[in-house]
């Protein structure tokens, strides 16, 4: 089985083919959804769902990590319905150079089928004009 993986913005802005955008220091949540190759939606009862930036695939370190071990990072909303959100706090992003890097996903399902559904993809962090 093959699964895939996209994001629609909840709070945060998203770009073509799940590239997401974000201005630093603010908080986003995204709608995660995973799909089989047949395009039907996977079970993610006792799934595991991991996050990841970097700034390059290369770095041997991570910006930031979210998981569903922490419901406040990465939450599996319907399970049954093949959805998560993803959450993003503003201290994370406030503390990031305005820049593009680099995010994938990582699902691992109750069976121990493990799979990147969402292979590395832009992470963009823009600038506000106001700091509040």
């Amino acid at each position: 089985m093959m699964m895939s993986g996209g994001v629609s913005g909840s709070t945060g802005m998203l770009g073509d083919s799940n590239v997401i955008e974000v201005y630093g220091a603010d908080s986003a949540e995204f709608l995660l959804t995973i799909v089989d190759d047949a395009g039907e939606i996977v079970d993610l009862t006792g799934a595991f769902i991991g996050f990841t930036v970097k700034t390059r695939i290369s770095d041997e370190h991570y910006i930031f990590r979210k998981t569903t071990d922490q419901a406040a990072e990465i939450e599996i909303t319907t399970p049954r319905a093949g959805e998560a959100t993803i959450k993003l706090t503003g201290l994370e992003t406030e503390c990031m150079d305005c820049k593009s890097y680099l995010y994938d996903v990582r699902v691992v399902l109750a069976s121990g089928f493990r799979q990147t559904v969402i292979e590395p993809t832009p992470f963009i962090v823009k600038r506000a004009v106001g700091t509040y």
